[in-house]
């Protein structure tokens, strides 16, 4: 997993581009995977953990979107994503939403994630499996982030925007 982070950093500095996150589900996984390898500062701006449908709404999700789509759609991880980007001024972010286990009463069991980057964004989604623990669960989506992230960086060429 380190050796995925620490090209994750190094794709970021080589490019001068500069991250932020918006996690709802992972409650800061992928932030604490971020960083747990050196040199995070390096282009890791911050983000925020927004659990609640207000700290969603702060960061540009409408009233709408959570109401329409409700808060674990690819909908509100997209409007995350972007927000973070806004607020942070951030070149490339991440939004996650979901439920870290499966339950029927939702539309769709499992996480979204979105990466926001130069004007597009790029989204995943990650089913979670009867039996999967929580905690399990959210670090296995934190890695979908950083998978997403590093699919995402392959596609932006050298000497992007910043």
């Amino acid at each position: 997993m380190r050796s995925r982070v620490s090209k994750l950093r190094d794709r970021f500095v080589e490019r001068g581009l500069w991250l932020a996150v918006a996690e709802s589900m992972t409650g800061g996984a992928l932030s604490d995977l971020i960083t747990s390898v050196r040199g995070a500062s390096d282009y890791f701006l911050g983000g925020v953990v927004c659990y609640s449908p207000e700290l969603k709404r702060m960061l540009g999700v409408k009233r709408g979107t959570l109401e329409r789509f409700g808060a674990y759609s690819e909908e509100v991880a997209v409007a995350l994503a972007k927000g973070a980007m806004r607020t942070y001024k951030a070149d490339v972010a991440v939004g996650i939403t979901g439920i870290a286990h499966p339950d029927r009463g939702h539309r769709s069991p499992g996480a979204w994630v979105a990466v926001a980057f130069n004007g597009k964004v790029r989204t995943r989604h990650f089913a979670c499996r009867a039996g999967v623990r929580r905690n399990e669960a959210r670090k296995k989506v934190a890695n979908t982030a950083l998978e997403l992230l590093l699919e995402t960086l392959k596609m932006w060429r050298a000497g992007g925007p910043r």
